[in-house]
């Protein structure tokens, strides 16, 4: 059975008083912030516990990652598509993918 690292960063991830992270993404991308919420996968289809991810830069989660007008900000990010995520509470990094990111 393959190891769920969705569940892991979704354990760690709000066991954690810092949330503020760094996650990068296959192509490059980097999203710095904090997660908001988040889409739980089906385990009846084989989907990871989390399948996508709503993340807001650091100073808009108070906000729940809305503008005043109720327009959603910040990126949503699937699962598959992480290479890693570094946090910044402890300095620790879970690795999604190899890659040299």
């Amino acid at each position: 059975m393959e190891i769920d690292l969705s569940r892991i960063f979704y354990d760690k991830y709000f066991g954690l008083s810092n949330r503020n992270i760094k996650v990068t993404m296959e192509g490059g991308s980097i999203f710095k912030g904090v997660i908001v919420g988040f889409f739980k996968g089906d385990e009846d289809n084989n989907e990871p516990y989390i399948v996508k991810w709503h993340i807001v830069p650091e100073s808009r989660k108070i906000k729940l990652g809305m503008d005043g007008f109720g327009i959603i900000k910040g990126e949503f990010i699937e699962t598959n598509d992480i290479v890693k995520v570094n946090f910044y509470s402890d300095n620790s990094v879970i690795l999604f993918k190899n890659a040299s990111c």
